[in-house]
């Protein structure tokens, strides 16, 4: 269960054999928990005396309830009888009444006997008796159903009598523990296997089987709607029924009363039958959320495949791959109809991030990524759906939404494992027929979306008006996207509900935030421009097409500019009733205003602009800042030669977007391509870089409350003109009431392409206005000081609806007593009155190591203190926001669902102060550092399945390019590794960099297309597309590392820790760059397959050293010619496996000491490597440091003392599995300095600490990945 539950549902029983569903909060008092059953259970004061667990135990506090996730419990009652608890509607009954017994069948841990019970031929089956209870507790929650066999009685209480037992073999009573219980059921003509038998060989495509698969497929929705996971859906599980039908029986493993989300443990495929377990069970690594539903899902898919074809799609123990489920689903289709073959597909698709899993109608499956164009999903459908249909007929709707074929997969708020319907038009307009079904959406623990499974019409209703408060820019003012109707009701009641949920927010009440969201698709919004809308209705799929190679601009194009006026003065008014719906500030500008100009094309999520014409204006939609500091990113997508574009703000009401350009007239100011600043009526004049196609550009608009403004400008996170703000002068008859972000596009013979995207932008500051006085900022905003009582204050940033984001916290100083916490809060949070952590709306990291979201504050981390860096990072996706401690990730924290920041608008957030308010407390914004640890499903090919929460990729298929799940970098070092787990026979890998703008994952090869780089698994590397020798081939086990120095523009490669050469970057100089992996083989067929590791130590951090040492090569050598200091390698750390790396001396006239440090726990700024707890080092006089308990290290003796000097090799090894660190010096061990460092516990870095007690001795080492000396 997850880290923050305080709370958990429990089904009560009572030993009169009531039975009610129950909260329990962990902070209650037990007798307030005794006190709300007897009124849950409608007995008297007084009358419950008890409550026991399902396995007899006395409970007494309700914590014991939470923190053991306990789901059923009995309540014992004064006066009251105990007798076990039923199957719902099943009696007890005398076994020794039963007459003709004899074994029927025999399994590890069970026997089922065939005996009479009067005239009726009955199924006794023995099990232990845990699983007996378990069976009553599911059908106490489950309406009966033909498809499931259902208890018709169980034994009494008691042993079994000698009758039964006399035939169980000793091996199972042994299995049993002891103590069996009997469940006995209506015995059914034949099991599923000996029916097989009976209609033949395999293959098979009878009616028999077609209605057996179908009947599977509605016990599993049957079950899944009620809120049950089979956990044990099996062929022999199933039997054939005197009606001829199938039904599925053994519920003693299911799982009843939990979220149908759960995260993993070894405890999942305990007793799980392999060929039948999903892969995310067998692959997902422990906390990773995985569905059991659709596990169950994949399980009946396996069953049905073996029905068909006599065989399960995947050998026991073989990892299920995309090729292997294609070669079932073929064997299907060549047997029954390539309808069952889809439905079969779908259900057994290996990837669980990537495919919706349906159990009924026709469905297909299809790998999507973020920037997918809905045109090719809808055209992939069609194809493998058999659709006829004509594409222009065809619509796609998802949670009650018309989606439009122009936006991309993300924009559309589409995350991996989402149910879209289908819905194909004539062209008079009614639906003719429809592909949805009751899905079972296995979550993905990156990207994910609540979606309820097992609902036919599941998602329908979804969407509504944004929450109070939740809009920050992410799109385009402009043009509307036109509003397709809705299709007319239908036979078919489904889809119908999908479309007339798409038809009601058409319809909603005019001012109100439902209608503005459906007119104009913004509804809440996100600063990053994939909108979270309520709402919302696209134009239908015959208006303009797109190309899918387009990045998502098209739509609304072309049109007379009356036209376009209409439909800009109709958004205008739908924002406007928007803004008074959520008391949002006005706009500032009168409604039916142009905002966008009639030569720009904007995406129909609003985020994209494009224009081939004239210079253009284009607003930003977002909300009006009265005061504060607010910044905007717009990423430049294509800028050819000849054409221009600018970024910067305009006044309304007197800027008119339609006839203006941002610069050019009053009153606006803009950043332009040439590097000038536009001023309004005053010209173009010298002020920064020139930007390019690739460039991100960040609008920093700020506002005192006296209404005075400035703006500051970022090319690529740098800021230009050394940082000076541009003060905005808003006098005169061209005053401007409020200031709108802006961007300008075109050229001036108007046939050139420019294109921009908004994006999210980074947190540079804290805003000076939505802080708490006690707050005081830095001129630049990066640091804030308090050194009273505790308080609050918010990011300079507009907030974070969808995509991911982190920002990162430096401690400067924080003395004793002081209190620090990061995280996020809901937009409108008070943050006046309330603080970070404390209060409702707010999730947060605290000094101490503790996690608050407003209820109180658990354990979570470890503590920090000055000089550490906090990294706050949310996936609102996947619904989760974790932290890192010195860019060493704690885990998850929250969770959006049980935590309650689902669906709402996030705002960086600070809070320093202390109880007494006598202490001070300091912190500053910094760049987030995040290491590449995991690959991403959304960039990936078609043929790469991404596994293990991202950290491995496999591939059985022709090659396909995978890339980290990292947003990139332009400059410093971009380090990534990868573990070598299979190249088998013609397979093989690579791994390298690829431009993140440029390259196209989905079609390129990794070193062979344009715009990448790699070395390959045969040890040649690529040089402008072409392959040349370089080193040997990889081997199994192998880790392998990409090591970029963006500034010098090189890139090294390792072997395990032996540096394999250094090469020349093939990328510009400039480009945003990711790291990624090429896997597969030339024809297909063998499997590849890599994991993500920690890489091999190349340089030090200085972020994490002491600030007296001074670092040059590229952060590889360290000086220090003072007092004693520590240097921490820029590493993310090892909790398993082998780490190891060497010391390259250059100078040595002083001490020195090698080792490691546990990256959590150790501050390099104010502790040194073995005189403080967690670190484990060696000195040069020949000693090491010992903890003995929580004491500080002493040094005892080790070795001899070791006469350091120039030229020297120092090294050391960890190996994490066995807990035991060598040292070495020149390649010779020195001995096994620790045994016992334990992996689990620690998160191990390497350091060095150089010196002496009163300073001007230098020491200076040049950190090299080996341990020992290289050439």
């Amino acid at each position: 269960m997850s880290a923050s539950r305080v709370r958990c549902a429990i089904a009560l029983r009572s030993d009169a054999g009531n039975s009610k569903r129950m909260v329990v909060d962990a902070s209650l008092a037990w007798a307030d928990v005794l006190a709300l059953a007897e009124e849950k259970l409608g007995l008297p004061a007084g009358t419950v005396t008890g409550i026991r667990d399902e396995q007899g135990a006395e409970l007494d506090s309700a914590k014991d309830i939470v923190d053991n996730d306990r789901l059923f419990v009995d309540v014992a009652t004064a006066g009251g009888a105990d007798r076990p608890a039923n199957a719902d509607g099943a009696e007890s009954v005398e076994l020794a009444a039963l007459t003709g017994l004899a074994v029927l069948a025999q399994g590890a841990a069970s026997v089922v006997l065939a005996a009479s019970r009067g005239s009726q031929r009955v199924a006794v089956k023995v099990v232990p008796g845990e699983l007996a209870a378990v069976e009553d507790r599911v059908w106490e929650a489950l309406p009966p159903s033909p498809c499931l066999l259902k208890p018709l009685a169980r034994s009494s209480a008691g042993p079994l009598p000698a009758a039964i037992t006399s035939l169980l073999p000793a091996s199972s009573i042994a299995a049993m523990d002891g103590s069996p219980a009997a469940l006995v059921t209506e015995l059914q003509p034949s099991s599923l296997s000996d029916a097989l038998v009976a209609s033949g060989p395999a293959p098979r495509g009878t009616a028999s089987v077609g209605r057996w698969a179908s009947d599977l497929a509605d016990a599993c929705a049957h079950l899944a709607a009620h809120g049950v996971a089979h956990c044990d859906v099996a062929l022999a599980n199933c039997m054939v029924s005197a009606a001829g039908g199938l039904v599925l029986g053994d519920l003693g493993q299911a799982v009843v009363g939990r979220a149908p989300e759960v995260r993993s443990d070894p405890s999942l495929l305990k007793g799980r039958r392999a060929a039948y377990a999903a892969p995310e069970l067998a692959y997902a690594r422990p906390g990773t959320e995985v569905s059991l539903a659709a596990s169950d899902v994949f399980a009946a898919g396996v069953v049905i495949c073996e029905m068909v074809t006599g065989r399960p799609p995947f050998a026991s123990g073989a990892a299920a791959t995309p090729a292997l489920a294609d070669a079932a689903a073929a064997a299907v289709a060549a047997s029954t109809s390539a309808g069952w073959a889809a439905v079969v597909r779908s259900m057994i698709e290996p990837n669980p991030r990537v495919f919706v899993r349906t159990m009924r109608g026709r469905t297909c499956s299809v790998v999507v990524w973020g920037d997918m164009s809905l045109r090719m999903l809808l055209d992939t459908a069609r194809v493998r759906l058999g659709v006829d249909t004509p594409a222009e007929h065809c619509s796609l709707i998802h949670a009650g939404e018309r989606l439009n074929p122009s936006e991309h997969v993300a924009e559309a708020g589409l995350a991996m494992m989402t149910l879209v319907h289908l819905v194909e038009t004539s062209p008079q307009g009614y639906v003719v027929a429809a592909a949805v079904a009751p899905a079972l959406l296995p979550p993905s623990s990156r990207l994910r979306r609540a979606t309820s499974a097992g609902s036919a019409e599941g998602g329908a209703a979804g969407g509504g008006a944004p929450a109070s408060g939740q809009a920050a820019p992410l799109a385009m003012r402009g043009k509307e996207r036109s509003q397709g109707s809705a299709a007319p009701a239908t036979s078919d009641s489904r889809p119908a509900a999908a479309a007339a949920a798409a038809a009601a927010a058409a319809e909603a009440a005019p001012g109100t935030a439902a209608a503005a969201a459906a007119a104009t698709g913004a509804g809440s919004s996100s600063p990053q421009g994939l909108l979270a809308r309520g709402r919302r209705i696209a134009k239908s799929s015959s208006a303009a097409e797109i190309d899918d190679e387009e990045d998502d601009v098209g739509g609304v194009g072309g049109g007379s500019s009356a036209e376009l006026a209409g439909r800009s003065d109709r958004v205008a008014a739908a924002a406007a009733a928007a803004t008074a719906a959520t008391g949002m500030d006005a706009v500032g500008r009168p409604a039916g205003s142009e905002s966008c100009s009639p030569r720009v094309t904007l995406s129909d999520g609003l985020r994209v602009a494009e224009t081939e014409k004239r210079w253009s204006s284009v607003a930003v939609l977002a909300p009006a800042m009265a005061a504060g500091r607010r910044s905007i990113r717009v990423e430049v997508l294509s800028a050819e030669s000849s054409c221009g574009a600018a970024v910067g703000v305009a006044g309304s009401p007197s800027f008119v977007f339609a006839e203006q350009s941002l610069g050019v007239q009053p009153p606006s100011w803009c950043y332009s391509k040439t590097g000038k600043l536009g001023i309004g009526g005053q010209g173009f004049s010298s002020y920064g870089e020139r930007f390019a196609t690739g460039d991100d550009l960040d609008i920093d608009l700020s506002m005192d409350e006296a209404g005075e403004a400035a703006l500051r400008f970022r090319r690529n996170g740098v800021a230009q003109a050394e940082g000076a703000v541009v003060p905005l002068v808003r006098d005169g008859a061209d005053a401007a009431e409020a200031l709108i972000p802006a961007v300008c596009m075109g050229s001036n013979s108007g046939d050139k392409l420019t294109r921009l995207r908004l994006a999210v932008a980074p947190l540079v500051a804290l805003d000076p206005v939505r802080r708490h006085p006690r707050m005081r900022l830095s001129d630049d905003g990066a640091v804030v000081t308090n050194d009273e009582k505790w308080a609050t204050a918010l990011g300079a940033h507009y907030g974070v609806a969808e995509a991911p984001f982190a920002f990162s916290v430096q401690l400067d100083k924080v003395d004793a007593g002081g209190g620090v916490a990061v995280g996020f809060v809901d937009s409108d949070f008070d943050f006046r009155r309330a603080n970070l952590g404390a209060a409702e709306g707010s999730w947060a990291y605290s000094k101490t190591g503790k996690a608050g979201a407003g209820s109180g504050f658990r354990s979570y981390g470890v503590s920090f203190a000055s000089g550490d860096t906090v990294t706050c990072a949310v996936d609102p996706s996947a619904g989760c926001i974790r932290f890192a401690l010195n860019k060493v990730d704690l885990g998850v924290a929250f969770h959006g669902d049980t935590d309650g920041f689902a669906s709402r608008l996030l705002v960086p957030a600070v809070c320093l102060g202390s109880s007494a308010g006598d202490t001070l407390c300091r912190v500053r914004i910094v760049e987030p550092a995040r290491y590449p640890l995991s690959f991403t499903p959304y960039r990936a090919g078609r043929d790469a399945v991404v596994l293990d929460d991202g950290e491995q990729t496999q591939t059985v298929g022709k090659w396909a390019t995978v890339l980290a799940d990292h947003e990139g970098a332009r400059t410093g070092h971009l380090t990534f590794a990868v573990e070598v787990l299979s190249t088998d026979r013609g397979a093989g890998g690579a791994i390298g960099f690829a431009d993140a703008v440029a390259f196209d994952p989905r079609r390129g090869i990794l070193g062979a297309t344009a715009g990448s780089m790699a070395l390959s698994s045969r040890g040649r590397i690529s040089t402008r597309g072409k392959w040349t020798s370089f080193d040997s081939a990889w081997s199994h086990g192998d880790v392998i590392t990409a090591d970029a120095d963006l500034d010098r523009h090189t890139v090294r490669y390792y072997k395990g820790a032996r540096l394999l050469g250094e090469v020349p970057m093939e990328m510009d100089p400039g480009r945003r760059i990711v790291p990624a992996v090429c896997i597969g083989s030339s024809s297909g067929g063998d499997l590849a397959a890599l994991r993500a590791v920690p890489p091999a130590v190349t340089r030090w951090d200085p972020a994490r050293s002491k600030g007296s040492l001074a670092f040059s090569g590229g952060n590889a050598m360290c000086q220090n010619d003072g007092k004693w200091a520590t240097a921490v390698a820029d590493h993310p750390g090892r909790a398993s496996g082998m780490l190891c790396f060497g010391l390259r001396v250059l100078a040595c006239d002083a001490g020195i000491a090698w080792g490691f440090v546990d990256a959590r726990k150790f501050h390099a700024t104010t502790d040194n490597l073995g005189t403080a707890r967690h670190s484990w080092a060696i000195s040069r006089t020949g000693k090491r440091a010992v903890s003995h308990g929580s004491s500080r290290p002493i040094w005892e003796p080790f070795c001899e003392r070791i006469r350091v000097s120039a030229g020297d090799h120092l090294g050391a090894t960890a190996d994490l599995d066995t807990g035991s660190i060598l040292l070495y010096y020149n390649g010779e061990p020195l001995g096994e300095a620790y045994t016992d460092v334990v992996g689990t516990v620690h998160s191990l870095v390497p350091a060095v600490c150089t010196g002496s007690t009163a300073g001007g001795s230098e020491v200076v080492v040049e950190l090299v990945p080996n341990h020992v000396p290289t050439p």
